[in-house]
């Protein structure tokens, strides 16, 4: 009977060894979970500094996140990013793994995004806060030059 259990227990943990780890998209592929834990980091990342941004317009006079133009600098954005919260955002943000359009026009739809993306595509912030995934032709088109 103790046999009959250990090789019972042996193949209810064998049945999970062949699933892997993630959910399917859409097409029944399962991303990769570095590539996942990857894309959390720069969509929280971008969230955060969607937020800073958002807060700064909200104290300033006159100016509307949507439609104002979104010029500033990391300085000014320092005080609204969380640093005791999120201590590695803003040497993140110095390090340049990300373009910020500093002086992005108002009908510029994208305040910042992964730094290759504009070639290769990838996790974009846009004007409302929300990060979202574009091609590399969908962002150049979303960019005002």
């Amino acid at each position: 009977m103790r046999r009959l259990s250990l090789i019972f227990l042996a193949l209810w943990v064998c049945t999970g060894c062949n699933k892997t780890a993630g959910t399917a998209d859409k097409k029944g592929n399962v991303p990769n979970t570095k590539e996942s834990s990857d894309d959390r980091q720069i969509s929280n990342d971008l969230k955060q500094l969607g937020l800073a941004f958002l807060n700064y317009t909200s104290t300033q006079k006159d100016m509307n996140p949507i439609t104002s133009p979104f010029v500033g600098s990391l300085d000014v954005l320092k005080p609204y990013l969380g640093e005791k919260e999120n201590p590695r955002l803003v040497p993140t943000l110095e390090s340049g793994k990300y373009k910020i359009f500093w002086n992005a026009p108002a009908k510029q739809r994208i305040l910042a995004c992964e730094k290759d993306a504009e070639t290769k595509g990838g996790l974009v912030l846009t004007r409302i806060g929300s990060v979202e995934r574009m091609s590399a032709e969908e962002i150049q088109k979303a960019i005002v030059k």
